[in-house]
């Protein structure tokens, strides 16, 4: 049995953090249907240009889901979307404020519908405020929460102020995080659920979760940081360290073969003539070696020191394969694909990839037929073109 078993989620979106959100859901066992635009109208056309240009991140956020096309314009496409709803314990979506009420899918629609649907909405910057109804992203909300101007700036190894320019963050924090707020939002609000009888609309906005990082900035980032950072090796790769305990950077340090006096970092870091010596130091002594030399003379000590990867590198770390964090799956195309695994451990109720990610639209007589329609009707609706 999968944690989530019996919980039904309905999706509204497109590429972005409800995906993600959906995702983490399906992958622990909820029943996930997407609402997709319907085939070939420009919504569909954009959705598609970023399903081919982020192929990989499209497929594993939409495994173990099932689609159906919707034409929501439509009296007909609106029923079918009214009966999802009823039977469902979840909405999620991520249309700006107030899209959604033309088709009765807002809050207040849904909650006519069903008293006891709990309604998840992730936006750029929630359902209040004056910058509610605009249109952002996952870079405006990094931007406007500081983020960028965080990864542009540093304090180096030894607490030299570095003031760089905004960097692009290569992954998508905002949405990622905004994905996590909801999914965990989502388990609180069915549990007190449980009690009352009654859902609610979740609130997630995606700067809300870039701002909340704010007070967790990286020790190197903003004080004297000798045992923390990155170290460039003798073949052009990096360690990173992390000997924050006395006795962890005593470790280091004599692995290192440093001389004594290195080795009590308060006292080294206290003075700055030192703290540069042993800067130079470690600098040094790192690129005598190749990296994988220095992981292999670490194995063992009891201190923070790992490889530095490329994203190419990790599939074959032997701690992701024993925590089965790489998964091989067959698009519905055919094609071999390796994704992430579920990152969530539970043993008596462990995730699983189920399905690949549905091809836009092909699960909607499965889904109409749990909806009580016959073969005569959902081909009318096929005709006209509501579903697809």
């Amino acid at each position: 049995m999968l944690a989530l078993e019996g919980i039904r989620i309905i999706e509204i979106g497109t590429h972005g953090p409800a995906a993600f959100c959906g995702g983490m859901l399906g992958d622990l066992g909820a029943e996930v249907v997407r609402i997709e635009v319907p085939v070939g109208s420009p919504l569909w056309k954009q959705s598609a240009f970023a399903r081919k240009n982020n192929d990989h991140a499209w497929q594993t956020a939409n495994r173990n889901k099932q689609s159906i096309a919707i034409d929501l314009d439509t009296a007909d496409g609106r029923e079918v979307a009214h009966a999802l709803v009823s039977r469902a314990d979840v909405l999620l979506e991520e249309s700006l404020p107030g899209s959604l009420r033309t088709a009765v899918l807002d809050y207040a629609g849904c909650r006519r519908l069903s008293q006891r649907i709990v309604y998840c909405s992730i936006t750029p910057y929630g359902q209040e405020g004056p910058y509610s109804h605009l249109p952002g992203d996952d870079l405006t909300a990094e931007a406007l929460g500081g983020y960028m101007m965080m990864e542009g700036n540093s304090l180096g190894n030894i607490g030299n102020p570095v003031q760089g320019p905004p960097a692009l963050p290569t992954i998508l924090v905002a949405e990622h995080k905004a994905a996590t707020h909801g999914a965990i939002a989502i388990m609180a609000a069915l549990w007190h659920r449980r009690s009352s009888g009654r859902g609610q609309q979740i609130d997630i906005s995606m700067l809300d979760g870039v701002v909340s990082q704010q007070g967790v900035r990286s020790r190197g980032r903003r004080e004297l940081n000798l045992s923390g950072g990155i170290r460039e090796t003798k073949d052009g790769k990096y360690v990173a360290l992390a000997a924050g305990e006395p006795w962890t950077w005593a470790n280091l340090i004599r692995t290192l073969g440093g001389p004594a006096e290195y080795e009590d970092r308060t006292v080294v870091q206290a003075d700055r003539a030192k703290a540069q010596e042993v800067d130079a130091f470690l600098t040094n002594r790192f690129k005598t070696k190749a990296r994988d030399e220095w992981i292999s003379i670490f194995a063992g000590v009891d201190t923070e020191l790992t490889p530095v990867y490329q994203p190419e590198e990790v599939a074959n770390d032997p701690q992701m394969s024993m925590r089965h964090q790489q998964v091989e799956i067959t698009t519905m195309d055919g094609r071999r694909m390796l994704q992430y695994g579920i990152p969530m451990h539970l043993p008596d109720t462990p995730g699983a990839v189920r399905s690949p990610a549905p091809q836009p639209g092909q699960d909607a007589e499965a889904v109409l037929r749990q909806l009580g329609y016959d073969a005569q009707a959902i081909r009318r609706l096929r005709q006209a073109g509501v579903v697809g």
